[in-house]
């Protein structure tokens, strides 16, 4: 067994004593420093009313990284180089002054722990709860992963008792933020030692390398920009109700402000969007944006052509001196994927033409519409989003009816008062609108991204419903750049017994559903029930 202080590799892990999410529950951040280790023996508390547990397997390494948090390596295999099935990185806060370890006495040389010179003396009595965000950033298969924290007392008869989180299962890509409730601790002083445990969640891992992020979830905030001036703005909200003069003259996207919150890896992309002063009672799509570098001789266009691929294709063709403005290839066939669009993508992509830049007769911007959405009065929105759709374009219900393959229909009642709302001079009667998106590619609910490095665009555009004039013509309105990586899904090698949820998983879930219908029972005639 290894010494607690036996520090293979340190790396400097940020925690916080002052809350971030509400008081008492302490968030890992930036002000208190510690180190992780290899800690096998970490929770085999003096003191406790139960041995602790025994860890085999290894933590190798630990690496600061760009941003909160670091990256920990983890590797299943004992001191010998046997395959094993668990193995923890710990945490050691603090220990009191002539503290001993598993009964070594002053041999055990723990004392006060000191990082960088500054005592660790953590006084855990103000927290209820701990808050551990991490990410399974690489391994080759299912993790089941849990903190656990040990606090002790500072006077008396030392005395550590440990609380567990819930254990979660993830696999690569995967985050989640592990809670510790302090409060179950009988005498809760000193925050003693924090054990970040990983255990294979079947024989794929045993013996096996993986690694996680401690610190952290990737989830990246940023802002969108004004795309740029266009001609092509619509000056009508959704029930096409002209806007004022004054507001076409003096509106601009620079004073919108529009936040979108994304994962940065995973096998699903999902976020929040928040807006404010976008133009008001109005239309807009969501979409994802590729910006093609393919030239002659390449193999693939990169993250353009996976959106393409999973989305719509616009064509441009060379005319000698420049580029077409272009159109969309418009045959999306039965919505299975490869489609007749991309049957055409393929047969015309690598068409030479030596006057081009590219060498190219043809480029192509995949794009894909995943999402959609009507302001309020005051140009307002809030949402989450799920890349798992994708739409070919926006109807209102007076247009046509959505079929059961279309997207979820999308209602809004508003009352203009132009005393009220400045946007418009015209007092007009109140209107309920509904639009809904025409599918693009099937299935519903089920068109993810396709594996790979994205590095493209969000961008929001108006829905012109097909108007023209005033109606606008489907301008782009706010863009911001994305840089992403999306793993293959993982598939379920067989059924479990106990998978009550059909997610291929044994876990908390199930258990919530077995619970719902516990002692639950059928039988006709019901005494039959309980013989």
């Amino acid at each position: 067994m290894k010494n607690l202080f036996a520090v293979l590799s340190i790396a400097i892990l940020f925690l916080s004593t002052v809350s971030l999410a509400g008081t008492g529950t302490w968030q890992w951040n930036d002000n208190f420093i510690a180190a992780f280790v290899d800690a096998e023996g970490i929770n085999r508390q003096r003191g406790a009313p139960y041995p602790g547990e025994q860890f085999d397997g290894q933590m190798t390494d630990t690496s600061d990284v760009l941003g909160p948090g670091v990256d920990v390596y983890y590797y299943l295999v004992d001191d010998a180089g046997n395959p094993v099935d668990n193995s923890v990185a710990g945490l050691e806060v603090w220990k009191p002054d002539g503290a001993d370890w598993l009964g070594q006495g002053p041999t055990s040389g723990l004392g006060l722990v000191l990082q960088w010179g500054k005592q660790l003396h953590m006084d855990a009595s103000n927290f209820d709860s701990l808050k551990l965000p991490l990410w399974y950033k690489s391994g080759q298969g299912p993790l089941d992963v849990r903190v656990f924290c040990v606090t002790g007392t500072s006077s008396g008869t030392w005395i550590e008792t440990q609380i567990d989180s819930a254990t979660v299962t993830l696999n690569q890509g995967e985050s989640a933020i592990l809670t510790v409730n302090l409060t179950v601790a009988p005498d809760l002083t000193r925050m003693v030692k924090v054990g970040v445990v990983v255990e294979a969640h079947d024989s794929t891992m045993l013996g096996k390398k993986a690694t996680l992020h401690i610190g952290s979830v990737p989830v990246v905030t940023m802002m969108l920009e004004n795309y740029g001036p266009n001609s092509d703005y619509r000056w009508m909200d959704v029930a096409d109700q002209q806007y004022s003069v004054n507001f076409q003259n003096i509106y601009s996207y620079n004073n919108a402000q529009v936040q979108v919150t994304y994962n940065t890896v995973g096998r699903q992309l999902v976020g929040t969007l928040t807006a404010t002063n976008l133009k008001p009672n109005f239309a807009y799509q969501f979409k994802l944006i590729g910006e093609s570098t393919y030239k002659l001789g390449d193999t693939n266009d990169g993250c353009n052509e996976l959106i393409g691929l999973n989305g719509r294709w616009w064509e441009q063709e060379w005319t000698g001196s420049s580029w077409t403005t272009g159109w969309n290839l418009n045959n999306k066939g039965d919505g299975s994927s490869p489609n007749p669009n991309d049957t055409v993508y393929y047969a015309r992509r690598n068409t030479p033409d030596s006057g081009s830049p590219t060498g190219l007769n043809y480029k192509y911007t995949g794009y894909r519409v995943f999402e959609y959405f009507i302001t309020d009065e005051n140009g307002n929105a809030a949402f989450d989003y799920t890349v798992n759709n994708c739409y070919h374009v926006l109807f209102k219900t007076t247009q046509g009816s959505p079929g059961i393959n279309d997207g979820p229909v999308v209602t809004r009642t508003f009352d203009v008062n132009p005393n009220i709302h400045t946007q418009y001079d015209t007092d007009y009667p109140e209107k309920t609108v509904s639009i809904f998106g025409e599918w693009e590619r099937l299935p519903k609910n089920g068109v993810g991204l396709r594996p790979g490095d994205y590095s493209c665009y969000m961008l929001l555009t108006e829905e012109s419903f097909h108007g023209s004039g005033l109606q606008g013509w489907w301008a782009h309105a706010m863009k911001g750049q994305t840089r992403f990586t999306i793993f293959a899904q993982a598939t379920c090698k067989e059924p479990i017994i106990g998978d009550l949820n059909g997610d291929c998983k044994v876990d908390l879930k199930d258990l919530d559903m077995l619970s719902g219908v516990w002692l639950k029972c059928n039988l006709d005639p019901p005494e039959a029930c309980w013989q």
